[in-house]
């Protein structure tokens, strides 16, 4: 059985100012890497880091608001209009979006999105509610039917 050997350069920049970095790749009759799943999988090792590095700079729409209990002092802006894309099946309704909230981000919209229908139930859509100086939270849910 023959070997291969291979030395890939993966230089971080000018030769002058930095040294490079080598790796040395030995490939046999029982590797089963090949030259493009190892771009590949380096490609996606940088894809999921920028992915998640976007995450924890940006944060998550699910993040604003998505449960019940946030309060608030400022009252949240109006709704938006929303374009509604063409439903997946004539079945499906549309649940409008809302306004979340994040503590150090401020009012975040969520967009809406098409939903199934539940037999026997009704959708409640997340909403905003005065109680007092303050503005509190109640999220989506589902409402039994009678």
């Amino acid at each position: 059985m023959g070997v291969a050997r291979a030395m890939l350069n993966t230089d971080a920049g000018d030769a002058d100012t930095a040294a490079p970095h080598r790796r040395l790749v030995i490939m046999n009759a029982s590797t089963k890497a090949t030259w493009g799943s190892i771009g590949r999988s380096v490609a996606t090792r940088a894809g999921f880091a920028a992915l998640l590095a976007g995450a924890l700079l940006f944060g998550t729409a699910g993040n604003a608001a998505a449960y019940d209990g946030v309060e608030v002092g400022v009252a949240p802006p109006a709704l938006r209009a929303e374009v509604i894309p063409r439903a997946p099946s004539p079945h499906y309704f549309w649940a409008r979006g809302y306004w979340g909230y994040r503590p150090h981000g401020g009012y975040a919209w969520n967009g809406g999105r098409w939903m199934a229908p539940r037999v026997g139930y009704a959708w409640q859509p997340a909403h905003w509610y005065a109680r007092g100086a303050r503005w509190h939270f109640g999220g989506g849910y589902w409402r039994h039917a009678r």
